[in-house]
């Protein structure tokens, strides 16, 4: 009867309320003792290997390496979080991003130049301005000509010049 329990709650939280509900108060001792086994987890990161540091960080699918270990992903997840191995891991994958990124621009592939230039924060070739910053120097220069066209035929009009007292 308890393998059934087990088999029962492995399906998930569903399966753990109605086992609560078909065993409200005759649950014997060992019957309670494996239902708070099965909610805290600790039943299933005894599966996770101790030296299986490595190989979650660089697992490249965590849902396969659960079952691989016989335990469900959230467990997994949240060993790897209680043991910070989930930033490890996000760390050794951007870094082994960034070293394809750069040898893909030494062969000169241009969306490898500019997806590594994003990656270190640079969205456009050094020493070309934004769009926005060349428009507003164009327009800058529309005003000063025409303001300097404007003055070259006032001057030229031949209208003697006002004193301003």
């Amino acid at each position: 009867m308890l393998f059934s329990f087990y088999a029962v709650a492995r399906q998930g939280v569903a399966s753990l309320l109605a086992l609560l509900l078909l065993y409200p108060c005759g649950a014997k001792p060992c019957r309670l003792e494996a239902l708070l086994q099965l909610i805290t987890n600790k039943r299933n990161t005894m599966s996770i290997p101790t030296d299986g540091k490595q190989k979650y960080i660089e697992a490249y699918s965590h849902s396969l390496l659960a079952k691989e270990w016989g335990v469900s992903l959230i467990t997994l997840d949240k060993h790897a979080k209680e043991n910070a191995w989930d930033i490890e891991h996000k760390l050794y994958w951007q870094d082994l991003a960034i070293e394809v990124l750069k040898k893909g621009a030494e062969e000169h592939n241009y969306v490898a130049v500019k997806e590594l230039l994003k990656a270190v924060g640079i969205t456009r070739p050094v020493g070309r301005p934004p769009k926005a910053e060349v428009e507003r120097y164009i327009v800058a220069e529309a005003k000063l000509e025409n303001e300097f066209q404007k003055d070259i035929a006032r001057m030229s009009s031949g209208l003697p010049l006002k004193s301003v007292k």
